[in-house]
């Protein structure tokens, strides 16, 4: 196919002409787009803002096949990077992740991953990851390299009405995008965007059922940019819910700087302040670069734009130049967020930032401010986004004794108690008394959650209460022996006659809905902070504190004696109201480890407050064993979990349930 050279020229109206007659080709291959944004790559007077523009224009709206998304992505190594940040968003997002697969970029004699780390200061640079800490190295940047500027400036509205606005940004340096309809919106949205301008011609090409769904569109975008917007046509009902539309989107109030509402559309120097801000947050990403590639190029703008943007709001500071940032990046539950502890320049207090989709974080703050907020508010998560990446701030939990450090997980602490039993040199060893007390306080922080019955309806529940993984072993012919006296137990029967009776309080009480020993956080080993509630919302009264006493019970419970022992320990402990010195002269052999008296002390105060916050709800023994027969046979199917202490307790759930 014959490329039209009108696709490079700088009269806009011309490249529309160009760019109709393009798409109007009924033999247009992915070849063809490649070609022309090859073209578009190497022009050296359009600038990469409208380079990239033009770019995701060519490619068009329509779904690429595997054979395409592969061409797509082997080309995309030779363009520059406002042109991979653009063709983009007509990726997924794994297949986004295979654009970016950069290798860590060293500057001249500097040490590999393999030798020791010596921090580099340095004015400006990239980033190098060495192995938990990202040290910034001056490396020169070459004619390859070209920063992605962000002055590009989207118009909204007819041509007349921004004629002298797109007069005024040119003569600013900025470069004006002008979009009159939907389907042009769909293609400018994204790219090198500082900026969107609204003019009140905008709402009359846009359906009057669309008013609101758009305009939370522009808001959801990106909390970065300039936003301005005429409310001039706009439905009356839309513009008088503005300030709550605006709070459903970004989960605060409109701020001065980032949206300018009910305004006219021309522009003036204060517009120009804003987007000359906005643009200098998303080039944070330009001066700082992170490695490995799990941080791509889209979430290292809106995680290090974000790093900017709030340091300036809370000290009025000039845009700050990232030396040193300690990372810790884990999975973050089933939204598989990445985790980041950032401390920029050493003059701010820590907090940790969570990077993911922004639908998923979107979510998350909604259940965070809905159900979390009023019953933990130390967290103090603030959303930021940008073209569909988000990151969400929440304030460190630092470990009191060095602020500048996360507080240390009850994970962490538990195993340093059993360290401590095997090897009486280990390092800072954990007191029994200090976990024993922060369990109790965490069993009285989640009752406390639990007893509020959930306000909100039709808002999915993320409580596991299902043996999924039990149910696809069978498939594969793996079935657990478990037997209960001479009677094997059927452990797929048990579990739905368990699900069936949970499913009758399931949903009314609020949860957290993930708990386990590595989302509660301890300062001092005795103040436990709970963590992470992407899970959270309605679930089952029971649902928590089960699984805290499961994630200690059968995960630090030595097995120092056999299966049939620990089933006689655990039916006392399930069933009557001993404690701990009455367990510990019954059973001395079991319990003679503080890691089996301390998961024994969780069961204790557990099963106490699970009965105590059923009854809230007009549940009793029932309810609260089919939960834990629930979460026990998920634990035959969790790693780390000791099968032998899991087939105990089911054991003894099992004669429980018999009997009740």
């Amino acid at each position: 196919m014959e490329l039209n050279p009108a696709l490079l020229s700088p009269d806009l109206r011309t490249f529309e002409t160009a760019l109709a007659g393009f798409h109007g080709q009924a033999s247009r291959t992915i070849d063809d787009s490649i070609a022309a944004i090859d073209l578009l790559n190497q022009d050296e007077t359009l600038g990469s803002s409208e380079i990239a523009r033009r770019a995701r224009l060519l490619l068009g709206q329509a779904l690429l096949s595997e054979p395409e998304v592969e061409e797509l992505i082997g080309a995309a190594s030779r363009w520059q990077a406002a042109v991979k940040l653009a063709i983009q968003l007509a990726l997924s997002a794994e297949q986004r992740q295979r654009i970016y697969s950069p290798k860590p970029i060293l500057a001249p004699g500097a040490q590999t991953a393999s030798t020791p780390s010596v921090s580099t200061p340095a004015e400006s640079g990239r980033m190098v990851l060495r192995g938990e800490v990202v040290q910034m190295v001056s490396v020169p940047v070459t004619a390859t390299q070209k920063q992605q500027d962000f002055k590009s400036v989207l118009l909204l509205g007819s041509a007349d009405a921004h004629e002298s606005n797109v007069r005024f940004l040119s003569t600013n340096d900025f470069s004006p995008i002008r979009g009159s309809s939907l389907t042009e919106l769909d293609s400018c949205l994204g790219g090198e965007i500082c900026g969107i301008i609204v003019d009140g011609s905008w709402w009359t090409v846009v359906p009057g059922d669309q008013h609101e769904t758009c305009l939370r569109r522009l808001l959801s975008f990106s909390n970065f940019i300039w936003l301005k917007i005429d409310e001039t046509s706009l439905k009356k009902e839309v513009a008088t819910k503005f300030q709550a539309l605006c709070k459903e989107c970004r989960f605060r109030d409109p701020l001065y700087n980032e949206v300018g509402f009910a305004m006219p559309s021309k522009l003036g120097p204060l517009d120009i302040e804003r987007l000359n801000a906005s643009a200098s947050h998303l080039t944070a990403a330009d001066r700082i670069r992170f490695h490995p590639s799990e941080i791509t190029e889209a979430e290292a703008t809106v995680l290090l734009g974000a790093i900017q943007k709030q340091h300036m709001g809370k000290y009025g500071l000039a845009p700050i130049q990232i030396q040193r940032v300690d990372t810790s990046v884990v999975p973050g539950g089933q939204s598989l967020a990445k985790i980041v502890i950032l401390k920029p320049n050493d003059i701010s207090s820590p907090f940790v930032a969570k990077i993911a989709a922004h639908d998923l974080l979107k979510d998350e703050m909604l259940r965070f401010n809905t159900y979390i907020e009023p019953w933990q508010g130390q967290l103090r998560p603030e959303l930021y986004i940008h073209n569909g990446v988000a990151v969400i701030f929440f304030a460190l939990i630092d470990g009191a004794e060095d602020q500048s450090k996360r507080a240390p997980t009850l994970e962490d602490r538990v195993i340093a108690l059993g360290n401590k039993e095997r090897n009486e040199h280990a390092k800072n060893p954990a007191k029994f008394e200090d976990l024993q007390y922060a369990i109790t306080k965490a069993v009285e922080k989640l009752a406390a959650l639990n007893r509020k019955p959930c306000p909100a309806k039709g808002v999915r529940s993320y409580c596991w209460v299902k043996v999924e993984p039990l149910i696809e072993l069978k498939k594969n012919s793996v079935e657990f022996a478990i037997h209960e006296g001479e009677a094997p137990i059927d452990m797929l029967v048990v579990a739905e006659s368990a699900r069936q009776q949970v499913e009758k309080l399931n949903g009314k009480a609020i949860c957290h809905g993930d708990v386990h020993l590595r989302n509660i956080l301890l300062r001092l080993d005795r103040e436990p902070l709970l963590i992470d509630f992407a899970n959270s919302g309605p679930g089952h009264p029971a649902f928590d504190l089960v699984r805290l006493e499961a994630a200690l019970l059968f995960a630090h419970f030595r097995m120092v004696e056999s299966e049939d022992k620990m089933v006689e320990c655990f039916h006392a402990i399930f069933t009557t109201d001993s404690n701990l010195d009455g367990l510990k002269k019954a059973h001395p052999k079991l319990l003679a480890s503080k890691t089996s008296c301390l998961a024994i002390h969780a069961s204790i105060e557990t099963r106490r407050t699970a009965l105590d916050v059923l009854k809230t709800y007009g549940g009793n023994e029932m309810d609260y064993f089919s939960m834990k027969m629930i979460v026990a046979c998920q634990s035959l199917t969790i790693p780390g979990f000791q099968e032998g202490a899991v087939r105990a307790g089911i054991r003894a759930i099992s004669r429980i349930l018999s009997k009740l």
